[in-house]
C-alpha cells in the first residue's frame, strides 16, 4: 500500500515531500492523510453548517421552558436532581412540581401568543441542546460519533427558561426563574419572585388571582429580558424595543386584554361596558407609553384607542380624543420618520380630524399640511428607490438589525413594480385628492 502511494509522489522531483519520504513512512503516511481529509471534511460541513445558521438567524431565537432540575445541585453520578439529593424527602414535592408545570404553561402560552410568537417551544422540547448535558465518553458504543457531530455541526441555539418552585405547600409562593443562552450556558437574567401577600381570611379564588399575577410577572420578566437581550436586540426593529423594564410589556398586555373585552362588549352590543372597556385600555397604555415613549407598538395602540372612542356617540369633545391621536402620530413620524404604518395612520387621523371645522381652521392657520399631502409623502416612502435605500441601511457596519430588514424585504414584495402602474397612488389607498368641504 506504501508503494502504492509513494509512486504518484515521486513522480515529481523537486516536491514538498523528501525522496524517499513515503516509502519510510509507510502505513504512517496513510493515517496522516486519513487524518488530514477527516479534518478537512469535518471543516467543510461546518461551515456549511455555519452558512446554514447564519441564514437562518435572522428570526428571534426560539425558547424552551423547562423546569429546572439542575439549580441547586444533585448532579453527582450523573444524577440530576432538583437540589435535594438522590435521599431527600418528598415533603411538598407534589406542590413544588404541579406549580413549576403550572408556571411553565402560562409562560409557554404568554410567549407564543405574544413578541416572541411560534419561536416558542413546549416544555421538555427535545428540539435544542438542553442545559447541564448528562456526561458522554469517546469510549461507549456510540461516543465517537456524538463527538464527530459536535465538530462538523454547530449546535442549535436557544433560550431556556429554567423555573423552579421554592415555596412548599400552605406557603406564599415563590419562583426562581433563570434564563440561559444555549449551548453557551451563559445567564441572560436571574430572579427571585414572590406573589403579592393576600388578606388572611382572603378566599381560594383570591389566592387563585393572585398567584396568576404572579405568573403574568414573571412571563412578562421573561419575555422582556430575552428581547433586551443584545443576541436579540439585531432581531426586532429598534422602534419596538421594550427597554429593560417588564411593567411596560405588562401594562401593555393589561391594554390588549381590556381591549379584547371591548370587543366582546361591541358583539354584545353592550355600548356602556365597551366605552369603559377602551377607557381602561388607554390608561393601560398611557401607563406603558410613558415607561417606554419610543415603541411604536405602543404608540399605535394607544393612538388607535383614541380614534375608536371619539366614534361612539354622545362622547364628550370627540375632536379632542382625535386632536391627541394626531398628536402621537406626529411624535412618531418625527421620532421613527422611516416607518411607514405610521405615516398612513397619521394620514388617515387627518382625514377624520378635518371634519370638524374648528380643527380645520386652526390646522389652515398654523399652515399644517393636510391628509392628502401626507399621503404624497408616504408614497415617497414606498417607491422602490426609497425602500431599496431603507434596506441598504441594514447592512452598513453599526446600523446591522435584522428586524427591520424583514420589514423593508415585506415592502419590497407588496410594492408593485413600475410596469404594474408606477407604485400606489392616492386612490389605490383609498382617498381622495380634494380638499375636504367645509
Amino acid at each position: 500500500m506504501g508503494r502504492g502511494i509513494a509512486a504518484p509522489a515521486a513522480a515529481g522531483n523537486g516536491g514538498p515531500w523528501p525522496e524517499g519520504f513515503w516509502e519510510q513512512s509507510g502505513g504512517t503516511a496513510v493515517w496522516v492523510l486519513g487524518i488530514f481529509a477527516v479534518a478537512v471534511f469535518i471543516g467543510l460541513v461546518r461551515l456549511g453548517s455555519g452558512m446554514l445558521r447564519r441564514h437562518r438567524s435572522n428570526r428571534l431565537l426560539p425558547v424552551v421552558v423547562c423546569e429546572d432540575r439542575g439549580l441547586l445541585g444533585g448532579h453527582a453520578n450523573g444524577h440530576r436532581g432538583n437540589g435535594h439529593g438522590p435521599g431527600a424527602a418528598d415533603d411538598g414535592r407534589g406542590h413544588e412540581s404541579a406549580a413549576t408545570a403550572e408556571l411553565a404553561a402560562y409562560i409557554t402560552e404568554h410567549m407564543a401568543a405574544d413578541a416572541l410568537g411560534p419561536n416558542v417551544l413546549t416544555p421538555g422540547s427535545g428540539t435544542t441542546i438542553g442545559p447541564d448535558p448528562a456526561p458522554e465518553t469517546a469510549s461507549s458504543p456510540h461516543g465517537w460519533v456524538d463527538v464527530m457531530k459536535r465538530l462538523a455541526f454547530f449546535r442549535p441555539r436557544a433560550y431556556h427558561v429554567m423555573v423552579h418552585c421554592l415555596s412548599a405547600s400552605g406557603r406564599p409562593t415563590r419562583f426562581s426563574v433563570r434564563i440561559l443562552y444555549m449551548p453557551k450556558n451563559t445567564v441572560v437574567a436571574a430572579a427571585i419572585m414572590e406573589r403579592e401577600p393576600v388578606a388572611p381570611g382572603a378566599s381560594d379564588e383570591d389566592a387563585r388571582r393572585a398567584d396568576e399575577e404572579l405568573y403574568e410577572r414573571i412571563a412578562c420578566y421573561c419575555t422582556v429580558k430575552i428581547l433586551a437581550d443584545p443576541r436579540s436586540q439585531d432581531r426586532i426593529p429598534r422602534w419596538e424595543s421594550w427597554g429593560d423594564d417588564p411593567d411596560a410589556y405588562r401594562f401593555y398586555r393589561m391594554g390588549i386584554t381590556a381591549q379584547e373585552e371591548a370587543l366582546a362588549a361591541n358583539k354584545r352590543r353592550d355600548v356602556g361596558r365597551e366605552r369603559t372597556a377602551y377607557g381602561e385600555a388607554l390608561e393601560h397604555y398611557h401607563r406603558a407609553a410613558a415607561l417606554v415613549p419610543g415603541n411604536l407598538t405602543v404608540r399605535l395602540h394607544q393612538a388607535g384607542v383614541l380614534e375608536l372612542m371619539s366614534q361612539f356617540p354622545g362622547v364628550p369633545g370627540p375632536d379632542d380624543s382625535i386632536r391627541q391621536a394626531v398628536e402621537i402620530y406626529k411624535y412618531c413620524v418625527q421620532l421613527w420618520p422611516e416607518h411607514i404604518e405610521t405615516a398612513y395612520r397619521l394620514a388617515i387621523a387627518r382625514a377624520e380630524e378635518s371634519r370638524h371645522p374648528e380643527r380645520r381652521a386652526a390646522r389652515t392657520a398654523h399652515r399644517e399640511p393636510d391628509s392628502p399631502e401626507h399621503l404624497r409623502l408616504l408614497l415617497r416612502r414606498l417607491s422602490r428607490r426609497a425602500i431599496v435605500r431603507r434596506y441598504a441601511r441594514t447592512w452598513l457596519p453599526g446600523r446591522r438589525n435584522l428586524g427591520e430588514r424583514r420589514y423593508w424585504r415585506q415592502w419590497w414584495a407588496v410594492t408593485p413594480p413600475p410596469s404594474e402602474g408606477g407604485g400606489f397612488s392616492l386612490c389605490r389607498l383609498g382617498f381622495a385628492t380634494d380638499q375636504p368641504g367645509p
